[in-house]
């Protein structure tokens, strides 16, 4: 299992003209949100998209997670929760060649096709993709339902079991089948 932090270092060392996650286009989202904290760069928000559709789309494919680290459903989909709290500190770092390493090819391939197929996708359709998982639904519904001080611990985090694994086999198929992952 390799951690989210390594692929997400990976995702940032595709953008070798720092323009993907650095830079904002393509933002569908209301200024007063972003500026008010409850939203993510633009950066942040797609590196935390990729990472997501790079392991649900892995689970289709391999019956296993790409990674286990803690995904929460906030209310613009799902974020793996140290990528979001670390994206400064991840986009400032390069990746180290003892990270680099941890890849194997096949998973730098997988990664690189990720990034090639989703990155032409807007804010706003990788927030429409995300949104249509049923497990950042369920998760979301849950922490809708919960009191306000069990808000601030809960974040509902997304679970995985193996129904899910099959779930996603049956209906995402057609993207490791069109984006030949």
């Amino acid at each position: 299992m390799i951690d989210s932090m390594i692929i997400a270092k990976y995702f940032l060392f595709l953008d070798k003209k720092k323009k993907y996650f650095y830079e904002s286009k393509n933002n569908t989202f209301k200024k007063k949100e972003i500026e008010s904290n409850t939203f993510p760069s633009s950066g942040n928000f797609r590196l935390n998209k990729l990472l997501f559709i790079a392991n649900i789309l892995y689970i289709a494919k391999n019956d296993e997670p790409l990674f286990y680290n803690k995904i929460c459903a906030f209310e613009y989909g799902p974020v793996v929760y140290n990528v979001l709290k670390n994206f400064r500190k991840l986009s400032e770092e390069k990746i180290s060649d003892k990270e680099y390493f941890k890849l194997t090819d096949s998973i730098k391939e997988y990664i690189r096709k990720i990034y090639k197929s989703f990155s032409k996708y807007s804010d706003q359709e990788l927030l429409n993709f995300v949104h249509e998982d049923p497990n950042w639904f369920l998760a979301r519904e849950k922490w809708k339902n919960n009191s306000e001080e069990s808000k601030q611990e809960a974040n509902s985090s997304i679970i995985f079991n193996r129904e899910d694994f099959q779930f996603y086999k049956d209906h995402l198929n057609i993207y490791i089948n069109h984006f030949n992952l």
